[in-house]
């Protein structure tokens, strides 16, 4: 947006503008809430707004002019006398956001259920989400429960080097690029294992799939590999193929470490991309953004 029209746009109802103008004026913000916590069950309740004119001035505030409450609870049980189970943890909450205009913007309800096994430490997550929102004037509703967000997760560790990890979320997500805003369908993979000790040096394989219909399809390939030289020196070296964007990531770091708040390390960021000369105009794998950073700190005792 070029600097004249964005200077005449106007919020709070057309009372003020975007621009540096001159113009002050007053913002709230409130925030109020109740809590009730014991051993195994907690519940709460909030509610809080923020004013079309309110402004953060430290701090990272990415909207405003809205009004919101919640309710959330949750409840575990645990199993002391059984070989198998560990405890079992439920908690559900609903939410709804509207802005000053009482215009509902956004509302959902979401429900996890958490099972932690003592069988080679173990557990299953289930979590479900149904959704209602508005955004930039669209509905995002599917049938009676609106945009539905399954997913699904597991992990097994028997032993420390031999952790096993398997997560495949579905949902419906809004692609809110474009121009205009719309409902995908989207899915994600994801498999990994801890480190492979290899006397001092270990491997952290990891691979995540990505499709969303139309919009998108991608597989990323992650690992890093770290060397423990000595007690103080270390090494580790990551990298990334992301086969959407066709691009190389390698991130070598060198860290001395006598202490958790005295160290020096160094490093650097390299990003290849294969670039297609009728799209891009260079041809083949090119060295598309490289950075160099080092970091001296020092503990002090007085």
């Amino acid at each position: 947006m070029p600097d004249s029209a964005f200077n005449a746009t106007r919020f709070d109802g057309g009372k003020y503008t975007a621009g540096l103008d001159g113009e002050s004026y007053w913002g709230h913000a409130f925030i109020t809430g109740l809590n009730r916590n014991t051993s195994n069950f907690s519940a709460s309740a909030h509610y809080y707004e923020l004013g079309p004119t309110f402004r953060a001035d430290n701090g990272f505030e990415p909207q405003n002019a809205y009004r919101c409450g919640s309710f959330e609870t949750s409840y575990t049980q645990h199993f002391d006398k059984s070989p198998f189970l560990d405890y079992i943890n439920w908690s559900a909450d609903a939410t709804r956001k509207w802005n000053f205009d009482d215009v509902k913007k956004d509302e959902w309800v979401d429900a996890d259920l958490l099972v932690q096994s003592r069988a080679a430490q173990t557990y299953v997550h289930l979590q479900y989400m149904a959704s209602d929102e508005l955004f930039q004037g669209v509905k995002f509703k599917r049938h009676l429960g609106g945009a539905r967000r399954p997913q699904h997760e597991a992990e097994r560790r028997p032993e420390p080097h031999r952790e096993r990890q398997l997560r495949a979320p579905h949902r419906a997500l809004r692609a809110r690029h474009g121009r205009a805003a719309r409902l995908r369908a989207h899915g994600q993979y994801q498999a990994g294992r801890p480190p492979v000790p290899l006397h001092v040096v270990q491997l952290h394989p990891q691979r995540r799939r990505e499709h969303g219909g139309r919009l998108f399809s991608q597989s990323v390939f992650w690992s890093r590999l770290s060397l423990q030289v000595s007690r103080e020196l270390s090494m580790r070296f990551v990298s990334q193929y992301n086969d959407r964007w066709k691009t190389w990531d390698f991130d070598p770091l060198v860290t001395y470490r006598i202490n958790s708040l005295t160290m020096f390390y160094v490093g650097s960021t390299h990003t290849y991309q294969d670039f297609d000369r009728a799209e891009d105009g260079p041809q083949g794998w090119t060295l598309a953004d490289r950075q160099f950073f080092m970091k001296l700190q020092y503990l002090f005792q007085i």
